[in-house]
């Protein structure tokens, strides 16, 4: 996407067969087999990081300690303390964006228009599912996989709940394979979130329940059904824009570097994800017993300086 807005330099990648692949069909684009090497020679302004989950860390915090400001894919981190070192070690005027894609959705964005502007009264519940007969990672549970995209949305629709309840299954591997989840907000709000690599359906559903209305965004359907707006139960289709999450992302981080707006998705966001990921976690372990996610440490409790 990047080379598409013709913003992308260089590239990096340990393989080399996939690195000759990129560099002949992206001609004016260097290669690196070494992040080393990349760091050392390319003047790129910012790093796009997608590489295996567990690295996501280290190679951010190399790329920052570079002077790069930095976007990460989701899952940006595996928890809390890496996503404290990575905010930690942001220096302004850098930037760091989580790859958290469904916040640039045209869906969601026009669904937060509508919550904003009251047209679903206060809303009480909001629930998801996330399923898919889709490919298991061996380095993340489903949780960690599949668990962004929710719970970035519920946060930027919510805020951040005060407790987590999670039980998760392995079917067949020793990483959780299904999940859910159940969510609980200072407002007395409360969300579920049903994940799963093993369904034989593939499902991408998220329901906002209001005290005057219900939005429904189901990512399976076409452009001009995918956001429904239900009041005195006759749905009415919103009007999207045809963009593609990836390329919103990518101009938002660009408008980003530029210094015209923050990201929608920070460090801050970052860390947020990763909270309540990690409380489900703890959950899952102890039975799926409600517990407490932790609050951010003082240097993150105030937001961003954009």
């Amino acid at each position: 996407m990047l080379q598409k807005l013709g913003a992308l330099e260089s590239v990096c990648d340990g393989d080399a067969l996939t690195l000759a692949k990129v560099t002949a069909e992206w001609p004016d684009v260097v290669g690196y087999s070494s992040f080393v090497d990349l760091l050392a020679h390319s003047d790129a302004e910012a790093v796009v990081i997608a590489t295996p989950a567990r690295t996501h860390c280290s190679v951010a915090l190399e790329a920052l300690a570079d002077g790069r400001s930095v976007l990460i894919e989701k899952p940006v981190t595996l928890s809390t303390a890496d996503a404290v070192r990575i905010a930690r070690a942001r220096r302004p005027p850098q930037i760091v964006t989580s790859g958290h894609l469904l916040l640039h959705h045209p869906a969601f964005v026009v669904l937060q228009q509508l919550c904003d502007e009251g047209e679903l009264g206060d809303v009480e519940h909001v629930s998801s599912k996330r399923q898919s007969p889709g490919r298991r990672r061996s380095g993340e549970s489903v949780l960690w996989s599949f668990g962004p995209h929710d719970v970035s949305m519920m946060v930027s629709l919510l805020g951040m709940p005060t407790s987590a309840g999670c039980r998760t299954e392995p079917a067949h591997q020793s990483l959780a394979d299904i999940a859910e989840i159940k969510l609980r907000f200072p407002g007395g709000q409360t969300a579920d979130i049903s994940l799963s690599w093993v369904h034989a359906e593939k499902i991408q559903r998220l329901v906002i329940s209001g005290r005057t209305g219900s939005a429904i965004f189901d990512d399976r359907l076409p452009l001009s059904e995918k956001l429904s707006l239900i009041k005195d139960g006759s749905p009415r289709y919103q009007d999207l824009e045809d963009t593609e999450p990836l390329a919103a992302q990518a101009v938002s981080f660009l408008e980003a570097l530029d210094m015209q707006r923050w990201p929608l998705a920070d460090e801050v966001s970052a860390w947020q994800v990763a909270a309540i990921l990690g409380a489900c976690e703890r959950s899952a372990a102890a039975g799926g017993r409600c517990v407490a996610i932790e609050r951010p440490p003082i240097d993150l409790a105030g937001g961003n300086d954009g």
